[in-house]
């Protein structure tokens, strides 16, 4: 999955692709560094699927579960 977030006027991008180690899955989760933005607007991600995704402003410094709709 690729998982954009938008914070202060920026935007961060990174890639989750399910995996770690030899022969196996893990859930590692993705750590966005904000710097100085104390609100963020949005989290989007876009599945492996194709199936898109947008949360829009959820709470800074949580931990924030996401799982793919189902189609």
């Amino acid at each position: 999955a690729t998982v954009q977030v938008r914070a202060g006027g920026r935007l961060w991008t990174q890639f989750h692709d399910g995996k770690s180690g030899y022969l196996g899955q893990s859930l590692i989760p993705l750590y966005f560094g904000l710097g100085d933005a104390g609100q963020i607007e949005s989290v989007e991600i876009k599945w492996p699927s194709g199936t898109k995704q947008s949360i829009s402003a959820p709470a800074a410094n949580a931990l924030l579960r996401v799982t793919e709709p189902s189609q």
